[in-house]
């Protein structure tokens, strides 16, 4: 009697999901600005905070007022939720991975 061994191929989604964005490089962030205009910025993952602020303020030309403006973080874990970018901390402790792109609000 042969035992024909059946191979069943599952995965955990969730680790695997994981495992992808944890070899993304680069966060997409989509930069919302005052006048309703976006653009995305390519920013790595380990960079702070202050490095994604500083793409931002030299693309609109700000150099003084800087100290004026920020980014909001939409958190869609909670219904019409904002936090403010930390430009201390990384982006990957203050980005949640289970998004493939990031909205973040210049005001």
């Amino acid at each position: 009697v042969s035992s024909t061994s059946s191979s069943c191929r599952s995965y955990n989604v969730r680790a695997f999901e994981i495992a992808r964005d944890r070899n993304l490089r680069h966060y997409p962030c989509i930069i919302h600005f005052l006048d309703d205009t976006e653009r995305t910025f390519h920013i790595d993952r380990r960079s702070k905070g202050i490095d994604l602020l500083n793409e931002v303020y030299d693309y609109l030309d700000l150099s003084i007022e800087r100290k004026y403006f920020g980014l909001l973080i939409e958190d869609l874990t909670q219904d019409f939720a904002y936090r403010w970018l930390d430009s201390t901390k990384t982006l990957k402790k203050q980005l949640t991975t289970t998004m493939s792109q990031y909205h973040l609000y210049f005001k």
